[in-house]
């Protein structure tokens, strides 16, 4: 998590207008992807669905940067607002790359033992443990109603909006039932509202 955490602001802390000294740390993803074996479409598609955020951020740089950059050991000079879109583009790639490759090694539990290492609030720490636990069981409710829904609705693709709040509003009702009920079995076990200390490596 610490050397996530180095080689992320190390990519950022690179001048603005700088692309080929950040080409050697793609090194580092493409080697966790290779030794862990992750299918290359899963980094592709975390690209896809989080590249909206660098046209966010960067996606008016060729308009609102005028000026012209050299490129090094050349006479010929290109648009400064295109060298920073695509600054920012590769950053953005080897980032996202290595947060993909390192969770996809890294069991979540590990993740979390290592940010209670790392001294988070306790808070924070008992959020995210709760989260990571019940999270899939709300996905799965989630996919049950809209299963459920298909099959009533046979050649329909999309839920109309009365339909679609009913669904919305009947799975934040059983969330809250749940929650509540998970909540009084925690009590009866004990729980004070600070989590058991982490057992095991912390993946720091």
């Amino acid at each position: 998590l610490i050397f996530l955490s180095i080689y992320c602001l190390t990519a950022a802390s690179f001048p603005l207008y700088e692309t080929a000294a950040l080409v050697p740390l793609s090194a580092f993803p493409l080697i966790f992807i290779a030794v862990g074996k992750i299918p290359l479409r899963l980094v592709l598609r975390m690209l896809i669905l989080l590249s909206p955020f660098v046209l966010l951020v960067a996606g008016l740089n060729p308009l609102l940067d005028a000026g012209l950059v050299r490129i090094r050991g050349t006479e010929v000079s290109v648009p400064a607002g295109w060298i920073s879109l695509a600054s920012v583009a590769i950053r953005f790639v080897l980032a996202v790359s290595m947060t993909v490759a390192f969770t996809a090694t890294t069991p979540l539990p590990s993740v979390v033992n290592a940010l209670h290492g790392l001294r988070m609030p306790e808070l924070l720490d008992t959020q995210i443990h709760l989260i990571c636990r019940f999270l899939f069981l709300l996905a799965d409710r989630a996919e049950a109603m809209t299963h459920s829904w298909r099959l009533r609705s046979p050649g329909r693709r999309t839920a109309d909006i009365p339909t679609a709040s009913k669904m919305i509003c009947a799975l934040l009702a059983g969330t809250y039932v749940r929650a509540e009920a998970v909540y009084l079995s925690m009590k009866a076990r004990g729980f004070s509202g600070r989590m058991p200390e982490p057992a095991g490596p912390s993946g720091i």
